[in-house]
């Protein structure tokens, strides 16, 4: 009986910790819109404008490592060289 009661409160504890882990502030968003958005904003001259879009992408989202590439090039153009590298 006492094994039971042990094992059915580390489930009800073990359940609260799960939800909090799904409570996180983290929204999931769509990267490539971003980087279509910030690349239009590249090619219109806007590098300060797109650099900021491409920092709105979390480094955990798949499309990370486009990102970068394309926030290196903004940043070249916006002669912002030592950020770049």
């Amino acid at each position: 009986m006492l094994k039971s009661f042990y094992i059915s409160a580390l489930l009800l504890i073990l359940s609260f910790s799960l939800h909090a882990q799904r409570a996180l502030n983290n929204p999931l968003i769509n990267s490539r819109e971003i980087i279509a958005k910030a690349v239009a904003l590249h090619d219109a001259g806007k590098h300060k404008e797109a650099i900021a879009e491409y920092l709105k992408v979390p480094a955990s989202d798949t499309n990370y490592a486009q990102v970068l590439t394309e926030m290196v090039i903004s940043y070249y153009a916006d002669s912002n060289y030592v950020t770049a590298e």
